[in-house]
């Protein structure tokens, strides 16, 4: 091999050195939280339809938490929701809590088990929203957006 072979082939083990020395390994990303304490939330008027309530998420496992939910306003059905989002900025449906009908007395209450665990619907990017319901949902009533952890 001439000078400019030898030449060439040390440039290329440098350069290969220089490579094998940038390859990193990613960081261990952690672990989601797990989230063991109930969360009890207002839920509060929307758009000044005077309808409230409370809803508490209580986890049950890593994959499903139970929502309870109190209400007070106008008698009739009225349908439950998690979005995603914020009752500002209203995102698609997670998770359908079903229909809680409200009596004549003005109060109703639900309980709903839903397939999302509590750490995911505590990332600061969920709600809580309950609708008039005439079929389809019709406009929200009273919402809440759940907050990060």
């Amino acid at each position: 091999m001439g000078r400019i072979g030898t030449l060439a082939l040390a440039g290329a083990l440098v350069a290969l050195a220089g490579c094998s020395s940038a390859v990193t390994t990613p960081a261990a990303q952690p672990a989601p939280a797990v989230v063991t304490a109930p969360l009890s939330l207002a839920l509060n008027p929307w758009m000044s339809s005077g309808e409230s309530g409370a809803a508490t998420f209580i986890p049950l496992n890593s994959s499903q938490t139970q929502v309870q939910v109190r209400f007070t306003g106008q008698p009739g059905p009225h349908q439950g929701f998690l979005h995603v989002g914020s009752c500002q900025h209203m995102g698609a449906i997670v998770a359908r809590l079903g229909t809680l009908n409200v009596a004549s007395s003005g109060s109703g209450a639900l309980t709903e088990n839903v397939e999302l665990p509590l750490s995911l619907l505590r990332d600061g990017n969920h709600f809580i929203a309950f609708h008039q319901a005439n079929g389809n949902p019709g406009n929200a009533v009273a919402c809440t957006d759940i907050p990060g952890m």
